[in-house]
């Protein structure tokens, strides 16, 4: 029961929120790229005209994390706030799927624990399936 307990912390709990944290620092260059751009003002071209109009850069040339967010979300003009908005959804969405399979996770787990027996302070017997 114990095990059970911890594992649902666990799967459900601290696993979830460890994984948006790992995957934020994944996205802190990229953070700090989009924040130059639009601090730049070089950039309002991007923020602003349709996203089939404008020239995608190579990798972190001109305007490349702004053009990138806008392949992904529909804001017009594009603007900090709602690359922030954009990002703050996806954090949800992550940790929802991450919190659904922890507790899929800690359900089949539970599952394996039980299986032994009808419950846990039950002992395994093997009584013969035939009496004699």
């Amino acid at each position: 029961m114990i095990a059970t307990a911890a594992l649902a912390v666990w799967f459900a709990v601290v696993w979830p929120l460890e994984a948006l944290k790992d995957w934020q620092v994944g996205r802190y260059d990229y953070h700090r790229g989009i924040e130059k751009e639009f601090e730049s003002g070089q950039c309002q071209n991007y923020q602003t005209a349709p996203l089939e109009s404008l020239r995608e850069h190579g990798y972190r040339e001109g305007c490349w994390h702004i053009y990138l967010s806008r392949k992904y979300g529909d804001t017009v003009p594009y603007t900090f706030e709602a690359y922030k908005r954009n990002n703050s959804a996806w954090d949800r969405e992550q940790y929802l799927f991450a919190l659904v399979m922890g507790v899929a996770g800690t359900a089949i787990a539970s599952g394996f624990v039980r299986v032994p027996g009808r419950h846990p302070h039950d002992r395994l017997s093997f009584r013969p399936i035939l009496r004699p």
